[in-house]
């Protein structure tokens, strides 16, 4: 039985904070320092409530296995809030990864409701894509970037992909370079 909360790297309470994926098999890391985080390879968390939050990283760090001793797929990160739980992919998804990406998110919900089967919090999941150029929540401008941002989430993201999640795991799904906390 692999109990997540073992393997917290920290709590926090910042109103900002980044985590960095470097896209090698080594765990994601937490960056504070908004100077790190422009660097590339990294997404923004918001926690404009400022609750105190337990950040662990989860690919590469806790030893989730097969029955044949194979590692599972596993989502880079998970927050925790008492009342909220978070899984967090980071993909270059123009490499169209974005399939890959689900599944791992789709299997690290599915290992934490049955190692944590009495949990019973709101969840959410987000695909954050690398490409710092795409900002989800920007405005529109006059440059044509709305209809750059609806092609590029219908790629990505579908109302069946949402209806999934939702459905069978019980999670709303989220695509940005932005997780709100």
């Amino acid at each position: 039985m692999i109990d997540f909360f073992d393997y917290v790297d920290e709590e926090l309470s910042d109103e900002v904070f980044y985590i960095r994926d470097e896209q090698n098999q080594t765990k994601v890391k937490l960056i504070k320092d908004r100077l790190d985080a422009t660097k590339e390879n990294c997404v923004r968390v918001l926690n404009d409530l400022r609750k105190s939050i337990k950040f662990i990283p989860v690919d590469s760090n806790i030893p989730l296995k097969k029955l044949d001793g194979q590692d599972e797929s596993s989502c880079d990160a998970f927050l925790f809030e008492p009342e909220r739980a978070t899984f967090i992919e980071i993909k270059d998804v123009r490499n169209s990864q974005n399939h890959k990406a689900k599944e791992q998110l789709k299997n690290t919900i599915r290992l934490f409701d049955e190692y944590h089967s009495n949990m019973k919090v709101r969840r959410q999941a987000y695909l954050c894509d690398l490409n710092r150029y795409v900002n989800f929540y920007s405005k529109v401008d006059e440059n044509g970037y709305e209809e750059k941002m609806r092609r590029y989430l219908s790629k990505v993201s579908t109302k069946e992909d949402k209806e999934t999640f939702l459905s069978e795991y019980k999670t709303r799904f989220y695509v940005g370079n932005d997780v709100y906390v």
